[in-house]
């Protein structure tokens, strides 16, 4: 089973994805509200992919991402961005200008899940 860690100041919307992420099936989610505890959350939940909002008050998402990849038991997890300043067409045209998405624009679809999963594990 993969695990999946959701880091987002909104609680309503991480526990929204963490349901949408289980209902899946296969996948495991876990939340973190808190930019500045997701290095914690992160080593105690070891998760194979990480879904990480740019913007949180505490601590912004590329500072959280930067402090995950100095842990060297984290270092290899991969961090997708989510962020309201996209829309979904220039997140369209990011995809095809660099091949795959390191950033969701937000609201986030069960099929941007899918193609989040497929692209990082093969399958969704």
């Amino acid at each position: 089973m993969r695990r999946i860690l959701v880091v987002d100041d909104d609680p309503a919307f991480a526990r929204m994805l963490q349901l949408n992420i289980e209902s899946i099936g296969g996948y495991e989610a876990f939340t973190e509200i808190r930019g500045n505890h997701a290095v914690q959350t992160a080593r105690e939940c070891h998760p194979d992919l990480i879904l990480m909002d740019l913007l949180m008050p505490d601590m912004l998402g590329g500072d959280a991402a930067i402090a995950l990849h100095a842990d060297p038991a984290l270092r290899g997890t991969k961090v997708v961005f989510l962020t309201s300043l996209m829309n979904k067409r220039e997140e369209q045209q990011f995809i095809k200008g660099t091949g795959k998405p390191s950033y969701l624009a937000k609201p986030i679809s069960r099929a941007d899940l899918l193609a989040i999963f497929k692209q990082e594990f093969g399958s969704a």
